[in-house]
């Protein structure tokens, strides 16, 4: 299995689990018990639509039992044409489009860099 086919497969468990979670979180609101939050450092300042969105992001990890490497994350101008770069080995993220797609998928390179799987 390629890196993309996994990061392509990650994405998707994570907004299938988005959809479980809606009706589970009424009955049951169990995470794994050795998940840590990361702690994510802002280079620059987020906006407050950007902040919400990596907020959200990281809740949809922990709700999936996904253990999030801590991370940088700046905002910049120029990505080489892109709308995120995740800088392997960096634990760095960044974004000069943000949305809640293009997070999670930045946010499965993280997870794929720092889980070793």
């Amino acid at each position: 299995m390629t890196n993309r086919t996994a990061l392509l497969r990650l994405s998707t468990l994570v907004l299938v689990g988005m959809i479980g979670t809606a009706s589970a979180e009424s009955n049951s609101t169990a995470v794994t018990p050795t998940w840590r939050a990361p702690v994510i450092t802002y280079v620059t300042q987020p906006t407050p639509q950007a902040e919400q969105i990596v907020t959200w992001a990281v809740d949809q990890y922990r709700l999936a039992g996904l253990q999030l490497p801590d991370l940088t994350i700046t905002f910049k101008a120029f990505c080489s044409g892109k709308g995120a770069l995740y800088h392997v080995g960096k634990r760095t993220i960044d974004f000069c489009r943000i949305n809640k797609r293009r997070t999670l998928h930045e946010f499965a390179h993280a997870w794929d860099d720092a889980s070793g799987a």
